[in-house]
């Protein structure tokens, strides 16, 4: 939620950007869904992100989100 907060998703839903660990900056759109009270942002087409950066599903992915320049930056990830 605190990304969501931070990068204006609150607002207004919009295109996230993400930084890969090679450096590319992808635009990914955002879809938002209701998650009981509370909403729930979901990336559209992640499986292709994920291919697309040799990740797996099971892997654990560390992120933060740089607000001056509005990109969540993946850190690392850890194969399981």
């Amino acid at each position: 939620m605190e990304v969501a907060r931070r990068s204006g998703l609150i607002k207004a839903l919009h295109s996230l950007k993400i930084q890969t660990l090679d450096g590319r900056v992808i635009d990914n759109k955002v879809d938002i869904k209701q998650n009981g009270l509370k909403p729930r942002y979901s990336m559209v087409k992640w499986s292709n992100f994920m291919s697309a950066n040799g990740l797996k599903k099971g892997d654990i992915l560390h992120f933060n989100f740089v607000t001056s320049k509005q990109v969540l930056e993946l850190r690392n990830g850890d194969r399981v």
